[in-house]
């Protein structure tokens, strides 16, 4: 059986700078032995930020609202696995939709503005996979630091931005997000040390945004029904890209990328290199665009 990381926890019931909207915030600490987890992580309708603990052995979320109603579940699978069910459950209907502003790892701050407040800090130190269902709302996923070994992702009316800032601690076998209405941006995945990465949106925009960090490579699938897809690609990386479209798409490829074939674009470090990221990206209607950095 596969090792799956749960939190056993100790619980600290505290309120937040926003006391007296109800808050609420738990901590919980890693067992020593565990060494995996999947973590589910559902948000009905609210913003969640989400990024690395920062401390060996310890995770904690916070909320800011009493109107966020928290069910926390966690099951102990083997000796060294573990299983954690969040499920943040806004009772109040209409809850109109507000991006979450920068939230520091200390907890959410007193100016912070932004309703209905979601914040998730994950155990460095233990090898995760993650699972977010979202609703309604936005996420922030800043999973720099972290060991992912699986990201899935399904969005309702949700806006989804990732960021890998740091290199992936081990090798990620697939990013899947899924995403009915709204934005999907997903910066520097050339530090997620991904196998497949698959961005599907119903109606919305993609932006896919290749930076300067480790060496790209892995493949990357892009479908996109309506709305506009932008992948921004750092002029180090080696990158190919294959495109399919039909006649309601635009097509906008940097002058830095080549057409090698039918529909089939490369820069001059993959030409060099002869190998790198791949990027197939499907579009039914709307704008594809590749901008060279």
């Amino acid at each position: 059986m596969r090792a799956v990381f749960t939190l056993l926890i100790s619980v600290a019931f505290h309120s937040l700078s926003a006391q007296n909207n109800g808050g609420e915030s738990k901590n919980f600490t890693t067992p020593s032995q565990v060494r995996f987890s999947q973590l589910f992580l559902k948000v009905d309708d609210g913003n969640i930020s989400l990024k690395s603990s920062l401390k060996t052995g310890t995770g904690y979320y916070k909320t800011n609202t009493g109107s966020l109603k928290v069910t926390d579940v966690s099951n102990l699978v083997a000796s060294n696995t573990e299983k954690k069910s969040v499920n943040f459950d806004n009772d109040k209907d209409g809850m109109t939709r507000k991006n979450v502003l920068p939230v520091s790892p200390s907890g959410v701050l007193p100016d912070n503005n932004s309703q209905n407040i979601i914040q998730f800090a994950v155990d460095p130190s233990v090898s995760t996979e993650m699972n977010l269902d979202i609703i309604k709302g936005t996420a922030r996923l800043d999973l720099s630091g972290l060991n992912i070994t699986n990201l899935m992702i399904k969005g309702g009316s949700s806006d989804i931005f990732i960021d890998f800032n740091q290199i992936n601690k081990g090798q990620v076998k697939q990013i899947n997000i899924h995403d009915a209405m709204g934005k999907i941006v997903v910066r520097n995945p050339e530090n997620a040390n991904a196998g497949l990465i698959t961005l599907k949106n119903d109606m919305g925009d993609i932006r896919f945004v290749v930076g300067n960090g480790n060496p790209a490579s892995g493949i990357c699938d892009i479908h996109s029904a309506i709305g506009n897809c932008v992948l921004v690609i750092d002029k180090s990386q080696a990158v190919k890209i294959v495109i399919r479209k039909s006649i309601l798409t635009t097509l906008t490829i940097a002058s830095g990328f080549q057409k090698i074939g039918d529909n089939v674009y490369v820069n001059s470090a993959y030409q060099n290199a002869g190998r790198g990221m791949t990027i197939n990206c499907d579009k039914d209607a709307g704008s594809i665009e590749v901008i060279e950095n």
